[in-house]
């Protein structure tokens, strides 16, 4: 996806409906087994760090010391796109 040329579509996301006063969500059910990972992201992150680097965060024993790290990394960068990030471990 870094290269593609449509790597800032979004492809998915919550809309309001404001006339009939709702919120449409829209989302796909996975299994997942314990020891699992979900990394969910902003462009932001993924173009500003190569994978390796965000794997090296990601792959600490206390996932909150990685996810703490991330930030400082990031603002390192010259990168100015929305840096958004979730990072869950079941």
């Amino acid at each position: 996806m870094r290269t593609h040329p449509r790597k800032n579509v979004v492809t998915a996301a919550v809309q309001v409906n404001a006339e009939e006063g709702g919120i449409n969500v829209f989302f796909r059910e996975c299994s997942c087994l314990e020891g699992d990972a979900f990394f969910l992201c902003s462009d932001g992150v993924w173009v500003a760090l190569p994978v390796e680097e965000l794997e090296e965060c990601l792959r600490t024993e206390d996932m909150t010391d990685g996810c703490d790290e991330l930030p400082g990394r990031l603002l390192e960068t010259d990168c100015k796109e929305n840096m958004t990030f979730v990072f869950l471990r079941v």
